[in-house]
């Protein structure tokens, strides 16, 4: 059986370290085998649309997100990367996702992980901010 490459990057599996530039490169991706060591391989946003054309990568990601933002606002209805996976196979199947798009369970459960650490350093530094708002106000107060 062969499978298609879709979305892929010629030698993906040999980089390690992936960046995604906010400054200058804005749109490009970076890889490079060994963190700090070699030159960054850069993929243009050209040729990032020409490898991924086709695929409703956005319409994916928007669904994968509403389901862990579901999970997050309502514990009991949290879901697995397995029960993401067939919530994607049911969308697909009312055409709302095309069949092609549906991302490997392992490749949901990765998304997951990052996702989480995202959205618990982004908890974090707002749970700091409201710490230094509220001091701010308190020290405020003594002051009058």
């Amino acid at each position: 059986m062969s499978y298609p490459n879709t979305c892929t990057f010629p030698g993906i599996d040999n980089f390690h370290e992936w960046a995604w530039p906010q400054d200058d490169d804005i749109g490009y991706i970076y890889a490079r085998t060994l963190p700090g060591i070699r030159e960054w391989k850069k993929w243009s946003p050209a040729q990032v649309m020409k490898i991924t054309k086709n695929h409703n990568l956005d319409k994916k990601l928007s669904l994968l997100k509403t389901m862990f933002h579901t999970g997050t606002a309502n514990p009991q209805q949290k879901m697995s990367a397995q029960q993401m996976h067939k919530e994607l196979i049911l969308r697909a199947a009312h055409g709302e996702i095309e069949t092609d798009n549906i991302p490997k369970i392992t490749t949901i459960a990765n998304w997951i992980s990052g996702f989480y650490k995202k959205w618990k350093a982004a908890m974090a530094m707002r749970s700091i901010e409201e710490a230094e708002t509220s001091r701010a106000s308190n020290m405020s107060s003594f002051s009058k």
